[in-house]
């Protein structure tokens, strides 16, 4: 048995889901619309691998605080179902690899990957943790992030004594040049619907590159 890592965003599904949750919490009117305009502003900083993560979160879960957990589940429950479009070619891939290790390693929050992950069939994720105190989301995010490095030292949290063993056969696909330091670190990493910075360095090192929206 092997460990296949997975990025979520652009990878496994169409879209970000971020920007996605944020656009369905404004038609819901649980956000004003200028929050749509700010989300724009750190999309371009994650793209340009300039975002400053722990403000950005602050922003993001704006959209959950002092919302209880219920309530929250409820809502990202029927945002999965009518917003998160799978690639097709992404579900094949993860049908095929039942017999091994599947993990989504995402810089979303908690609240959603667990969710999306379900849909996928997929039991492991980490993503950014968010704080819940009384039943009910503080706005607060805890921990290390899994973002950029954040991810690796994650990881390392999460296989704890068999990490070594496990990357030894290991597989992580990707589509951002933030996740530079995970495809680094596995076996086998693999781009998969690359930007632009991220494929040039993997034909520099002759990584092998997909493409699922074909």
């Amino acid at each position: 048995m092997k460990l296949v890592l997975f990025d979520l965003d652009e990878t496994l599904i169409e879209g970000d889901s971020v920007k996605l949750w944020l656009e369905f919490c404004v038609r819901e009117g649980a956000l004003d619309e200028g929050f749509l305009k700010k989300a724009e502003f750190y999309q371009r900083q994650y793209h340009a691998n300039s975002l400053d993560m722990d403000e950005f979160m602050s922003f993001f879960l704006q959209s959950v605080k002092n919302s209880s957990v219920e309530e929250i589940k409820s809502r990202a429950d029927t945002f999965v179902k009518t917003q998160i479009k799978p690639y097709p070619k992404a579900l094949s891939l993860l049908s095929s690899l039942q017999n091994h290790r599947r993990i989504i390693v995402s810089a979303t929050a908690d609240f959603l990957v667990e969710r999306i992950a379900k849909m996928f069939g997929i039991e492991e994720s980490i993503a950014i943790q968010t704080e819940r105190i009384d039943g009910k989301f503080s706005g607060r995010s805890l921990g290390i992030h899994s973002f950029r490095e954040g991810k690796v030292r994650r990881l390392r949290q999460y296989l704890g004594e068999e990490y070594e063993k496990w990357m030894e056969n290991s597989t992580f696909y990707s589509d951002s040049i933030n996740d530079l330091a995970l495809l680094c670190e596995v076996k086998e990493p693999i781009v998969c619907n690359g930007d632009a910075q991220l494929l040039g360095i993997a034909k520099e090192r002759g990584w092998r590159c997909v493409d699922f929206r074909d």
